[in-house]
């Protein structure tokens, strides 16, 4: 991203941030807010393997309990590539994150409650560490070529900042909340944006 436009992405993540502390009376419909906070403001870009698992785990999320649906279904329903769903389902099987039955009233289904699913776990899982650049990253740190004092680095401090901000909106959000009607809380984040742009 351009100078300004990391300014207003970090700007956005740190409204959300502030939103989502304990006692703020906004601060469950902000939780759904992920989407308009951190994919509008480009600070984290999800792979298209990672927004095509997210929509098929929303899908799957707002079946009824027991049911279940075959990858056929979730492609047609979210304009998704089978073939390509066909490997990102079986990835989220075998990480746990759903369970699968052959046959009559087979298909996929969340293996444990929506409410019981990080956000952030899935992409993770999907797309790998949350950090913008290795250096940052709890989980998958490599030190850049061209760095002799990462310690001391103001990209990287900037990038854990970031880092951070965004590990903490998406590994305190449910799937539920992520399958929840997101407009409300999108407006309660971006208004003050909106205002300031007149």
């Amino acid at each position: 991203m351009a100078g300004g436009e990391t300014a207003r992405g970090l700007a956005r993540i740190a409204i959300c941030t502030t939103l989502m502390c304990p006692g703020h009376r906004d601060a469950d419909r902000v939780h759904v807010s992920f989407a308009a906070i951190l994919l509008e403001s480009g600070v984290l870009m999800l792979t298209k393997k990672g927004k095509y698992g997210l929509k098929a785990m929303v899908d799957l999320a707002q079946l009824q309990p027991g049911e279940t649906a075959f990858i056929t279904e979730i492609a047609l329903r979210n304009n998704l590539p089978k073939k390509f769903l066909d490997t990102i389902m079986l990835e989220l099987r075998n990480a746990g994150f759903l369970r699968s039955k052959k046959g009559p009233g087979g298909g996929y289904a969340l293996a444990r409650p929506a409410s019981e699913i990080r956000v952030g776990q899935v992409i993770r899982t999907l797309d790998g560490p949350l950090a913008p650049i290795r250096c940052a990253s709890r989980t998958a740190y490599e030190m850049c070529d061209d760095c002799s004092d990462p310690e001391n680095c103001h990209v990287r401090r900037s990038m854990i900042v970031v880092r951070d901000a965004v590990a903490n909106i998406l590994d305190n959000m449910t799937l539920a909340q992520f399958a929840a009607s997101e407009k409300d809380a999108a407006d309660v984040v971006l208004a003050p944006l909106r205002s300031e742009a007149g």
